[in-house]
């Protein structure tokens, strides 16, 4: 909830499990209980690939989302490589039964333009080689558990197909998946090579 805007000196307001309370000599709010948690909204670290293995098909995360704790994902990529020509798309397919089966059929996901797709996109052209700079970034996940809302993720990331300075420019996409409530499972690759290097980090964000 949005702080009052005119509040008087001592009012409180509580947003999740922290109370706040307003000084009017400062103008500012400060936390009042000592119970709740600051950091509400926060990024909290979940898991890593670590470095991944040149020659890596895929790279899943699994049994890692909690309903109770977070309701919305980041994954941060860095320097993912394709370990040889015609690495393309950086996909991530999702299941909804732990990995016994995953949505990879045209029309089980959708672009932002009403379009079918096979896969939630990442980051398209990431590189030829594994000596490409590959993709960088940001790629946002919100609501996988959610059993009445359709999983949607955005990405932000920097992509580079050679080893020189510079890159290829931003990558940003929305992509929605249209079969993915309660989603559980999530896969990583690239549809035409394995992945040469890189890593990839999973956060929550901290529900109040």
């Amino acid at each position: 909830m949005a702080f009052p805007t005119t509040p008087a000196n001592g009012d409180t307001h509580t947003v999740g499990s922290i109370t706040w309370s307003y000084n009017s000599t400062t103008d500012s709010w400060a936390q009042a209980n000592t119970s709740g948690s600051a950091d509400i909204g926060l990024h909290e670290f979940i898991s890593t690939s670590g470095a991944i293995p040149s020659g890596t098909a895929s790279v899943v995360f699994a049994n890692q989302f909690d309903s109770s704790k977070y309701d919305h994902y980041l994954f941060i990529f860095t320097n993912v490589r394709p370990t040889t020509g015609g690495g393309g798309t950086l996909r991530c397919d999702t299941s909804t039964d732990n990995g016994s089966n995953y949505a990879t059929t045209y029309g089980d996901y959708h672009d932002e333009q009403h379009q079918d797709l096979h896969s939630l996109y990442v980051a398209n052209s990431i590189g030829s080689n594994s000596s490409a700079n590959g993709a960088s970034g940001r790629f946002e996940l919100y609501q996988p558990l959610s059993s009445t809302t359709n999983t949607s993720s955005i990405s932000f990331l920097t992509k580079n197909g050679s080893s020189s300075a510079g890159g290829d420019g931003p990558e940003y996409s929305g992509r929605n998946a249209n079969e993915a409530n309660n989603a559980v499972r999530f896969i990583f690759s690239l549809p035409s090579s394995t992945i040469a290097s890189g890593e990839i980090e999973l956060y929550g964000l901290k529900k109040g």
